[in-house]
Order: structure tokens, then sequence, then C-alpha cells
């Protein structure tokens, strides 16, 4: 693994998520996929090529390693930011209850973005292997 690049895709994802979200899209992506598409589009498109680049030699080798990028980051996007599956964790393995993560009341939003977070590291750490 290439710890160097791990870092840095760490620290330009983080940043690229926050950036090029509009607060339409932080808003509704949950509940439009158009606004859960362009935000994960942007995302994908914006990181993978600040990583082209800031590691040309490791990416441009091989095209395909650019495509396998782009497209984890685009699929893994698409899955994590629609909350499903991190209100799932929330259930699951915090044991918190259908009312405490599906209710009005945002107490627990933070976990919500910690987990959110986390799920999106975890695949910049799986990308960064393959590659």
């Amino acid at each position: 693994m290439n710890l160097e690049l791990l870092v840095v895709a760490l620290v330009v994802a983080k940043a690229v998520d926050w950036i090029v979200q509009s607060q339409w899209q932080a808003e509704n992506k949950t509940k439009k996929l158009v606004a859960l598409w362009g935000h994960s589009m942007w995302y994908s498109i914006t990181t993978t090529i600040i990583l082209i680049i800031i590691f040309g030699n490791i990416f441009n080798a091989n095209s395909y390693r650019q495509m396998l990028f782009f497209l984890g980051l685009f699929v893994s996007h698409m899955i994590i930011d629609n909350r499903w599956i991190v209100k799932q964790i929330m259930i699951h393995v915090r044991h918190l209850t259908k009312e405490q993560v599906y209710g009005v009341e945002q107490k627990w939003a933070w976990l919500e973005v910690g987990i959110d977070q986390r799920l999106h590291d975890l695949v910049i750490v799986a990308l960064v292997l393959v590659i």
C-alpha cells in the first residue's frame, strides 16, 4: 500500500466532500436522486482529478486505475450518502430505536455524519489497497 497516497487521498476526499456539496444537495440527497447523483459525481470527479494531478505517476501508468478509483468513489458515495446503510448501522450496531434514527428530532445527527464519514474512509483505504 502506498501510505502517502492513502493519507493524501483521505485529506483530499474529506475536503472535496464538503466543498463541492451545495446546500441544496446536502438537504436533498436522501430524498432526490438528482441531488445524490450530482453530489456523488462532482465529488468523484474532483477527487480523482486532484489525485491524478498529485500522483500522476501512479494513475497515469494505467488508465483502468483512474476509472476503478473514480467508479469506486462514485458508487460507494451513492450508496453511503443515500444514508440507508448509515441508519441501519445506527439501529443494528448502535442499538438506537427507529424513532431515534428517523424521528424529527436531530439529536443523533452527529452520529449519522460520523458513521457516514468512517464508511467513506473505509472505501478510500480499500481503493488505495486495490490500486
